[in-house]
């Protein structure tokens, strides 16, 4: 299905320095990624940014939630249980 006016934006973090990571969490709306330390960076989000974090098979630690939502985010899980 096609998202005519989404603008969809894969991203590697690890060669971003803290003010570039700030930065790129601070400017999206919906964010998508595994569940890990990265996700940290969620302290940047904006208010009703929605994180969306994936877990693993065998993994499901609810730790972040609590963060996304201090500062206005909202936390969405998806986990692998199969």
């Amino acid at each position: 299905r096609k998202l005519p006016r989404a603008n969809i934006i894969v991203s590697d973090l690890k060669d971003f320095k803290i003010r570039q990571q700030a930065e790129w969490f601070s400017t999206k709306d919906i964010i998508i990624g595994a569940h890990g330390a990265a996700l940290l960076n969620c302290l940047f989000i904006l208010p009703h940014t929605i994180v969306m974090q994936l877990y693993p098979h065998g993994y499901f630690f609810q730790s972040l939630e609590p963060l996304i939502e201090s500062v206005g985010g909202i936390a969405l899980d998806w986990y692998n249980g199969t």
